[in-house]
């Protein structure tokens, strides 16, 4: 299981053993395994780097996240498991990392069994938001700032954040409501599934980090319109890729088959693209959550996240299991929502991470 962008394992945990995804496989048989990308809280270790003085160690985006670290997470489960297959669930940015590894080395086509993509992230030609808009027009001048600064890591954990959510977001705070604006600007208004007295034990471990370079990675395939490598700009394209323009990822090589989850209320992984996605992949079926309010977090925290998604989901993936589900691109219509990556508060963030690395 592969969180997204900004987050970390805890995100299948969030809502105790009764509802969250990581407990309920687990309860249902499922051995469960849960990665951590490089850069975010827990996975930090190097063998000659150090986070916290050597900028190559942030010299990543979510290409390497996908081309080497999945690739590894897989090779180290199937060794230990002896397993010679498994289930690849995905969230947002966790399903970018699915798509680069399976076009890139097909030979892992071979090692996963079915992957499971929710609010999947590849073309990104309907993004909603205003202000990732904005971001993406000035992306320059941005990448510009971290330069100026010597910025490479962003929005880490740290225990100043903890501590305020610990307080500010607590229940009985008169702060709380503001809280629950930060999460619903970050990821959509869903107020009947938020659950307000969880907004501490997420604060508690997200944001969890990663680095400039990935978030300018996101910005490329808004601006281009197309699920590219990253961008170094021509010189730089041309010496890393023999092209003055990064070459896109070749999705026609993934041949496992893949069902990707969407929402008709997702920002960033829109319906539009989400189909565009479909028609590019051999062997992929859509699922639509039928909740029509369901936001990018309500995969992961909405109240009734178990009714409106987890059972539903655990019943497919037996299903596919037993050999009885159907992958027909016209049935199996669900309903489901992916991640708003920045907003207004994320810029915030985005300031203050400037501010710390700059004090």
């Amino acid at each position: 299981m592969m969180h997204s962008l900004l987050c970390s394992s805890m995100d299948w945990l969030y809502l105790g053993p009764e509802k969250s995804l990581g407990f309920l496989l687990a309860e249902a048989g499922y051995d469960v395994w849960m990665g951590n990308v490089r850069g975010n809280t827990w996975s930090r270790k190097h063998v000659k780097l150090d986070p916290d003085r050597d900028n190559d160690f942030w010299e990543f985006t979510f290409h390497e996240h996908g081309y080497y670290d999945v690739g590894a997470y897989i090779d180290h489960i199937l060794n230990v498991t002896k397993h010679k297959q498994l289930y690849y669930i995905g969230h947002s940015q966790g399903t970018t990392e699915l798509f680069i590894l399976t076009s890139m080395r097909p030979e892992y086509n071979e090692k996963i069994i079915h992957g499971i993509s929710l609010a999947p992230i590849a073309f990104m030609t309907d993004v909603r938001s205003p202000i990732i808009g904005m971001m993406v027009k000035f992306k320059r001048q941005l990448n510009n700032l971290f330069e100026l600064f010597n910025v490479r890591e962003l929005l880490s954990s740290s225990k100043l954040i903890k501590e305020a959510g610990k307080v500010l977001c607590a229940d009985g705070s008169p702060f709380q409501e503001y809280c629950s604006l930060v999460i619903f600007s970050l990821a959509g208004f869903d107020s009947p599934q938020l659950n307000k007295t969880h907004i501490p034990v997420i604060v508690y471990s997200t944001p969890a980090g990663t680095s400039a370079k990935n978030l300018l990675h996101f910005y490329a395939l808004i601006d281009s319109g197309k699920f590219i490598q990253f961008d170094y700009g021509r010189a730089k394209n041309l010496k890393n890729y023999n092209s003055v323009e990064p070459p896109e990822y070749n999705l026609s090589r993934i041949s496992i088959p893949i069902t990707l989850y969407t929402s008709q209320n997702d920002y960033l992984s829109s319906m539009k693209d989400v189909v565009t996605l479909s028609q590019s992949l051999k062997n992929s079926v859509i699922r639509k959550i039928k909740y029509k309010r369901f936001t990018h977090l309500d995969y992961l925290m909405a109240k009734d996240v178990d009714r409106l998604l987890n059972n539903e989901l655990i019943d497919y993936m037996n299903s596919i299991r037993n050999g009885s589900a159907s992958h027909d691109h016209n049935k199996g219509w669900h309903d489901t929502a992916p991640a708003v990556l920045l907003s207004f508060v994320s810029l915030t963030f985005v300031c203050i991470s400037l501010i710390i690395n700059c004090v």
